[in-house]
């Protein structure tokens, strides 16, 4: 999803939960995941950080999901979701693609989009999985003839000194400008696992 899409409301519109409880990641991620989300420290307690933004209703999207992973965890993350190896030369970002084909750029960020249905379950688990196969963009993308969902994943490095506000507007910098953490947005809505995600997952 561009952060420009004109069916998107503004930030300002747009409720926003961030730092999630260790107890409510375990009910929805697996232990590789829980372990890759960086943690962050809030009055004392260890928490998960996720970023949740809810838009308006009637839209295409219901809610977006930010994970701040370490950067341990991205070249795992990135074979398993769309089959790239991806690596760091000091701030040079190198993707080398199923195909062979190989980016190498100065750029603090690339986004690869379409990832399998059965790799979605695989990795980040049901809920997720059936949560984006519920959701209006899904099913406008199987109206529209598009078999993979439009997973966005930003390979967003936050060094030290970058300029946050140059960055999308969703990903809220939840990094708070550590060095060595990636940012990754999911497409995340709510259907039958609204309940669920809000209640374990966020303390409010």
């Amino acid at each position: 999803i561009s952060p420009t899409d004109s069916n998107l409301p503004t930030v300002q519109e747009q409720p926003v939960l961030q730092n999630a409880s260790l107890q409510g990641i375990v009910k929805i991620f697996d232990a590789y995941m829980c372990n890759a989300i960086r943690r962050v420290n809030v009055d004392g307690e260890s928490k998960a950080a996720i970023s949740m933004i809810f838009p308006g209703w009637g839209g295409l999207v219901d809610c977006l999901m930010s994970l701040d992973v370490c950067e341990w965890g991205i070249a795992q993350l990135s074979m398993a979701l769309f089959n790239a190896k991806v690596e760091w030369t000091e701030h040079i970002l190198h993707v080398v693609l199923e195909n062979g084909m190989k980016l190498t750029t100065e750029s603090s960020e690339v986004t690869l989009k379409g990832v399998e249905d059965k790799v979605i379950n695989k990795v980040f688990g049901s809920e997720i999985y059936h949560a984006i196969a519920e959701c209006a963009m899904r099913r406008r993308e199987m109206a529209e003839g598009r078999d993979l969902p439009c997973l966005l994943f930003p390979l967003t490095v936050i060094f030290i000194d970058s300029d946050i506000t140059s960055l999308p507007i969703y990903h809220l910098a939840p990094a708070h400008n550590h060095l060595d953490t990636v940012l990754i947005d999911i497409i995340k809505i709510y259907c039958q696992v609204e309940r669920l995600c809000i209640e374990s997952l966020m303390t409010v």
